[in-house]
């Protein structure tokens, strides 16, 4: 009985799956692509019905985000019936920095999406030095007489605290259009 159950479970997510994929790009109405091969800009048709918990299936499906690649929710912005949702890219867990996504929406209803995603292909993300030596050699290169930090009252007035690195993928050009996320 109980292994029945889970297998209509199962088949039950998948069908839920294939249907919302099915429904994702059933309501498309244009693709533009980008000149690096990737979706810059989707609408969806007037009678659309994909509805604000759509996101992240409509992602997966039309956008074909690589493995471990994800779109996490960074910001929400609402102006009456319209409401901008402003999603990060992220792989392996790392941030890609000019990497976003922004869903559009009118009555909770989606009605368009553009941004930019990198490919992530051969992008490494395991660092060559700890987090202390790339602060010391930024440090360096830059040369200052004094940091911000290092002024008492100015942090006190400020609430500023000594800078934590962030590891980040910083995507950059190889060629017209291609683009390498490097680790930064």
């Amino acid at each position: 009985m109980k292994k029945e159950l889970l297998s209509i479970g199962i088949l039950g997510l998948f069908l839920t799956g294939f249907a919302s994929n099915y429904r994702a790009q059933d309501y498309i109405d244009e693709k533009i692509v980008d000149d690096k091969g990737n979706i810059s800009l989707v609408t969806f048709k007037k009678n659309s019905t994909l509805l604000a918990s759509s996101p992240n299936s409509i992602f997966a499906d039309v956008l074909k985000l690589s493995p471990n690649s994800e779109l996490r929710l960074k910001e929400t912005l609402r102006d009456g019936k319209f409401k901008d949702e402003k999603y990060q890219m992220f792989y392996n867990n790392l941030k890609v920095e000019f990497g976003s996504y922004n869903v559009h929406y009118k009555d909770e209803k989606i009605t368009s999406m553009n941004g930019d995603i990198f490919s992530t292909q051969n992008a490494v993300t395991v660092p060559k030095i700890s987090a202390n030596e790339a602060f010391s050699k930024a440090l360096k290169h830059v040369g200052a007489s004094k940091y911000m930090w290092e002024d008492a009252q100015y942090t006190a007035e400020n609430d500023y605290k000594k800078p934590a690195g962030e590891l980040v993928l910083l995507p950059v050009e190889i060629g017209k259009g291609q683009y390498h996320l490097h680790l930064v």
